[in-house]
């Protein structure tokens, strides 16, 4: 098991300054988060991990994708931004790219069309990325819901639509990364309960905390359990990339320091 910091922490940072702090914090490892601004300026943020040893353990899909993935009549454009993620990827030598599942129609939409777009797009990614030795992790998503109904969101949300892209527990085509702020948004679950039906199909992990209004805070800001967590990781044999995902305001050096040791304590 690993624990990264994900580079989304300290977004608004030059990429020198990004590996700087990673390196003062105590982390040996980055998850680089491909937002707009990084996916212009690779070659820096590349040079500046490696020049301090820092590996990077995976790599997060931009969030213009989500707009894209499922989008019905966007197949074309959905891959070629797909592609220019996996080749970028490729350059920091990720063993792992996370992606969200793509957005959830608007209310009053039929989602069947939403969702094999995005399962047929996800396949043809999961393909790519293979090829380059990179497997492919669907992260879930949060939900916002009225009276008990999901209004607004992104598809695989709940463990129910988690399951329809990943496949079977004993047979799996897909390997998931956890959110467990995402999660706390979700009815009929809990954060826990999520983990131990995922089980074996948990390949990393998103760690923050959340009130249930603001996501991403650091661990004891917010209403999660942290300790039926870490149990419900350890029970279920979790031994994959944990990566701290921390607004970048509340990123500062000793809350990075504090949330890295907590995990370390915790999991290792």
């Amino acid at each position: 098991m690993q624990i990264s910091i994900s580079t989304g922490c300290l977004h608004h940072l030059p990429p020198d300054q990004i590996a700087d702090m990673a390196v003062a914090a105590g982390f040996q490892c980055v998850e680089v988060l491909l937002n707009g601004g990084l996916m212009q300026n690779i070659e820096a943020m590349r040079l500046a991990l490696r020049s301090r040893g820092l590996t990077v353990s995976a790599v997060h899909a931009p969030f213009y994708l989500d707009w894209l993935l499922s989008a019905p009549g966007k197949q074309d454009e959905a891959m070629t931004a797909a592609s220019a993620v996996i080749e970028a990827a490729v350059q920091f030598e990720a063993p792992i790219l996370t992606i969200h599942p793509g957005k959830s129609p608007p209310l009053g939409i039929p989602a069947r069309e939403y969702i094999e777009t995005a399962e047929s797009n996800l396949a043809s990614i999961r393909k790519a990325a293979a090829q380059q030795g990179m497997e492919l992790l669907l992260e879930n998503t949060a939900g916002l819901y009225f009276l008990g109904i999901k209004i607004a969101g992104q598809l695989a949300s709940s463990p129910e639509e988690m399951e329809r892209f990943l496949g079977p527990p004993d047979a799996p085509h897909m390997f998931m990364t956890f959110d467990t702020s995402h999660a706390f948004t979700i009815k009929n679950t809990t954060v826990d309960g999520y983990i131990y039906r995922m089980n074996s199909r948990i390949r990393s992990v998103h760690l923050s905390d959340t009130n249930g209004l603001t996501d991403h805070l650091p661990i004891g800001y917010g209403k999660l359990d942290f300790h039926r967590i870490f149990s419900a990781l350890r029970n279920v044999g979790f031994n994959g990339n944990v990566t701290l995902e921390l607004r970048p305001s509340l990123s500062s050096l000793e809350e990075l320091r504090r949330n890295r040791i907590l995990v370390e304590t915790e999991l290792l």
